[in-house]
């Protein structure tokens, strides 16, 4: 009776077992993640890529009408970094679409490992890179289109196009980027979790 006893305590003091949701229910929010994340990088990326080059078209085939030179380099240098940006979000865009998921599970979470370490190095380099550059652009744009306005409406336009600068790079960009980042992260610890149960 005491060794039953001793049984039924070691029983009581198991740790219950992890549950592992269902391998295929993991693999489907994979999926949609990954849809989700080249639907916003393709989109963002045509976007972009078009609008450079639609900008470039008509200005060098009518010049807008543009007749300084600090106007026609403003349109020409934003026409540039549109379809610049264009290309980076198609290449990372491009990287995404790459990741085979039938490969072998460890190889597949290096893959989205490395994805998500180019992805970051591309956000730290190319994010401040574009921002700083279309804001230049910009400015040199307004120093040109702004000159028959009275100064009071020039600092009023200034105002409002810096709030609106703010608020797209501490806003916007921080809330994109953190999606992005989280929907990376829940695809490769779901993989991570499918290779453990299936170990």
């Amino acid at each position: 009776m005491a060794d039953f006893e001793k049984l039924q305590s070691l029983w009581n003091k198991q740790e219950p077992a992890v549950v592992i949701p269902a391998i295929e229910s993991l693999k489907e929010e994979n999926k949609t993640a990954k849809d989700k994340l080249m639907q916003a990088m393709f989109f963002r990326g045509t976007v972009l890529a078009i609008t450079g080059i639609v900008v470039l078209y008509f200005l060098f085939s009518d010049g807008f009408g543009i007749a300084s030179t600090l106007s026609f380099i403003s349109v020409a240098g934003l026409g540039m970094l549109c379809l610049l940006q264009g290309i980076v979000e198609l290449y990372a865009g491009r990287k995404l679409l790459k990741i085979e998921p039938l490969q072998e599970p460890t190889v597949h979470i290096h893959a989205w490992e490395n994805y998500f370490e180019l992805r970051r190095r591309m956000l730290a380099v190319s994010g401040p890179v574009y921002f700083v550059s279309f804001n230049l652009f910009m400015v040199l744009f307004f120093l040109e289109a702004l000159q028959t306005y009275t100064i009071a409406q020039r600092v009023s336009i200034f105002i409002g196009y810096g709030a609106w600068v703010i608020f797209g790079w501490f806003v916007v960009r921080k809330r994109t980027t953190k999606k992005e980042e989280q929907r990376v992260i829940a695809t490769i610890e779901n993989l991570k979790r499918i290779q453990g149960a299936l170990n």
